[in-house]
Order: structure tokens, then C-alpha cells, then sequence
């Protein structure tokens, strides 16, 4: 429990520079919307997802936690490793946009290959979709959507990207922390509400429009752009959807379901799977009764003996 509490604690000042960046955000969301007139209780729903997602996270990370670090410690960690900053060519003015802008994108896009792929997982597997169908039921995109997912989707990052991240490599720390941090916002960007186009640099990085696309449920963007961060890895899988000049789509679920409240959706996906187990239970029932109440079928064999030869 004391875990819990540090970790609880720990939190706190990334929690504060999320917010913080939200109210900057949200103020450029007022001055150029992609969206306009968002209904103000849809920002209030997605806050109170925020909240639930900030304070249940720290208690479901636990055991997963634990479990990858057991596992790192009897395996080691790091089998690939990137020394990023022995890299150079021992000129000051090239070597610090090397270290400090050109390298730190490395982690990043390694970070981006499993994000895509867990993201991937989360639309493709049914499983996880009940999990993940939360972040897209706003309709609504902005700002404070970028955190509205369930909190069982931390301990599923802890498995699909956190383990095989550190058992395969060891990205050693360059000296652009300060790279990182803002790279960490870009999760609030790219759901913002802001009708900033990035024109020929669409297919470089992930940017507010092509990450609607995701989000929208038109036929021809249903399982597309699941990159976080670099439209690449999209590209080299495809799963890229470009959007077009002006395209700024309707978000929400395909079958028009919204979300029922937060009590429910909190335990959305635990009804939903024990509804397939009890549903697949009792598909094995019915065949098991269906197979018992067939009649036995066995040969009747020749009923009369054959008495031609007493005849002869």
C-alpha cells in the first residue's frame, strides 16, 4: 500500500504539467477550432475520465510491475544496446544538434514501433478492443481526450511495450531530457481540437488531423493511423490513412453507441467478458446435449441367417 502512496505522490507533478498543458491547449482550442461549439459537458465527461484514469493507474500497474521486473532480473535487460551518446565527430557544431535534437528521436521511434503495434492489438483483438472502445466513444475530440482511456490500459503497455522495450534494448539517457518532456505532450496534441493542417509534413509526424482520421468512424478510416508519433511506421504496415485538404471528420464509435456512465464504463469490460465466457460455456453445453440425445447408430447386421447352403 505504501507503494501505492509514493507512487500516488510520484505522479503528482506530471499530473500538474498535464493540466496545465490542457488549459494552454484549450485556449488555442477556442481560437482555432477544428470543431466548433463542443458542448461543455463533453469536456466535463472527459475530465472526469482524466481523474479516474490518474488515480486507479498507480493501483492496476502494480502486479504487472512486479511481474517485469522479475522477469528483467532473471533475463538481464538490455540485449540491444544504443549508446546514443558516444555517437559523434568531435565538432561542437555538429555534434550538439546531434545529441540534443537528431539522436533523441531514436528512443522515440523505437518507443512509436511498439505503440503502434499495441494500438493495433487494442482494435484488432476483441478482447482488448472492449478495453480501448472507451477512448473512442467521445465525440468530442480535444484537449482532455488524450487521457480519457480506461485504466486497464496501462497494465496491458506494461506487457506489450514496457517488457519487450527493456528486455531488447538499452537506450542509454542523451542530454535532451528537455526534448523528451515535449514529445510527452504530444498525446494531448494530437487529440486537440486545433484545425492546424501540417501541409507537407502530414506524412512526418502525427499531428491533430491525421490523428482524427483514427478516431473517425467513416468506412474508409476504421482501423487506420495507429501511430503515436511517427506516420512511418502507418505507412510501412498499411495501415496509413492521409487526410485530405480540409477533412476534419466526425469522431465517435461506428455503431453510433455512446458511452453509459462512468460506473459502467469502469466496469464495461469485465461484463463484457464474462458475458463471452458464459457465452461460449453455454455454446459447449448445448453441443455436449445435442451430442449425448443422437441415437446410437450401430449396425444392424443381417437380421436373417443366411440358410441357402442348408438348403443345397
Amino acid at each position: 500500500m505504501m507503494y501505492v502512496w509514493h507512487t500516488l505522490l510520484s505522479a503528482l507533478p506530471a499530473v500538474r504539467f498535464y493540466f496545465l498543458s490542457v488549459v494552454c491547449f484549450t485556449v488555442v482550442e477556442l481560437v482555432f477550432p477544428a470543431e466548433r461549439r463542443q458542448p461543455l459537458k463533453a469536456h466535463l465527461a472527459n475530465f472526469q475520465y482524466d481523474i479516474l484514469y490518474y488515480l486507479l493507474t498507480p493501483f492496476a500497474i502494480v502486479l504487472p510491475s512486479a511481474f517485469v521486473a522479475a522477469v528483467t532480473a532473471h533475463f538481464g535487460t538490455g540485449w540491444v544496446r544504443l549508446d546514443l551518446d558516444r555517437f559523434g565527430f568531435g565538432v561542437p557544431a555538429v555534434d550538439w544538434p546531434l545529441h540534443n535534437i537528431l539522436l533523441p528521436f531514436v528512443p522515440v521511434a523505437v518507443f512509436d514501433f511498439f505503440y503502434y503495434w499495441h494500438h493495433r492489438l487494442q482494435h484488432e483483438v476483441p478482447a482488448f478492443w472492449t478495453i480501448h472502445r472507451l477512448h473512442h466513444t467521445t465525440e468530442s475530440l480535444n484537449a482532455l481526450a488524450a487521457f480519457r482511456i480506461h485504466w486497464l490500459e496501462e497494465p496491458m503497455r506494461v506487457f506489450t511495450m514496457a517488457l519487450p522495450m527493456t528486455l531488447i534494448f538499452n537506450i542509454s539517457v542523451t542530454r535532451s531530457a528537455w526534448i523528451a518532456a515535449i514529445l510527452g505532450q504530444l498525446a494531448t496534441l494530437i487529440h486537440a481540437n486545433i484545425r492546424i493542417p501540417y501541409g507537407p509534413f502530414t506524412g512526418v509526424m502525427v499531428g491533430p488531423q491525421s490523428h482524427r482520421i483514427h478516431h473517425s468512424f467513416a468506412e474508409p478510416h476504421l482501423d487506420r493511423n495507429y501511430a503515436a508519433i511517427f506516420p512511418f511506421w502507418d505507412m510501412m504496415f498499411g495501415t496509413w490513412c492521409p487526410p485530405q485538404p480540409g477533412e476534419w471528420p466526425a469522431t465517435g464509435l461506428k455503431d453510433g453507441e455512446r458511452p453509459r456512465g462512468i460506473v459502467w464504463e469502469t466496469f464495461q469490460p469485465f461484463i463484457t467478458w464474462s458475458k463471452s465466457v458464459a457465452a461460449r460455456f453455454d455454446r459447449s453445453r448445448k453441443a455436449s446435449e445435442a451430442a449425448n440425445a443422437r441415437p446410437l447408430q450401430e449396425p444392424m447386421g443381417n437380421l436373417y441367417p443366411d440358410t441357402s447352403l442348408a438348403e443345397d
